[in-house]
């Protein structure tokens, strides 16, 4: 039996709903190596707009967001004369994992920054987030197939002290800058 879905925007839910996901969304953070962890405050300061994925029980079983692409240096981005959005911080219960849940937040995300003229990155080494850019209609490519016309852009969206091929920590340096 496939399961279905329920989407919400962060922005439409109640205070109590919202503080609710929030926690949900940080603590599954916490659980994830590939994620950088957050926590309700952080979320709410730094979203542009987040995606809630619901059972049609109602139980809260996902969360993805959209985020203000910013320099090192807490610069807002601008690329192709557009303001540069990240694709970031998914989250989805493991037991709905594999179940297209996270193409799901992915196409309604994309749509969401689609009708509001943003230059769609994601920057990522979760190797399912990974798997679906490659896999999906989704339109991602990877920033190393065309360095010459993003070079400008890793560099901007990239938080090591060191902007090169020697940094080796950052996931723009192993293949994991995406555009959309």
């Amino acid at each position: 039996m496939k399961t279905s879905y329920i989407f919400k925007l962060l922005s439409s839910l109640d205070d109590n709903e919202r503080s609710r996901v929030l926690s949900f969304w940080a603590a599954g953070t916490e659980c994830e190596e590939h994620m950088i962890t957050e926590t309700p405050a952080s979320l709410q300061e730094n979203l542009l707009e987040g995606f809630i994925a619901y059972t049609e029980n109602g139980d809260l079983v996902g969360c993805a967001g959209i985020f203000p692409a910013r320099t090192k240096y807490s610069v807002k981005i601008i690329f192709a004369s557009k303001d540069v959005v990240e694709l970031g911080s998914n989250y989805i219960e493991p037991a709905h994992r594999n179940r297209g849940l996270g193409k799901q937040l992915l196409i309604q995300r994309i749509a969401y920054c689609r009708q509001r003229n943003y230059f769609i990155v994601s920057v990522t080494l979760n190797p399912a987030m990974q798997h679906i850019f490659c896999s999906s209609s989704a339109g991602a490519h990877s920033m190393d197939n065309q360095p010459e016309y993003y070079q400008q852009l890793k560099q901007d969206l990239c938080v090591c002290r060191e902007v090169s091929d020697a940094c080796r920590s950052c996931p723009l340096q192993k293949n994991g800058g995406w555009v959309f």
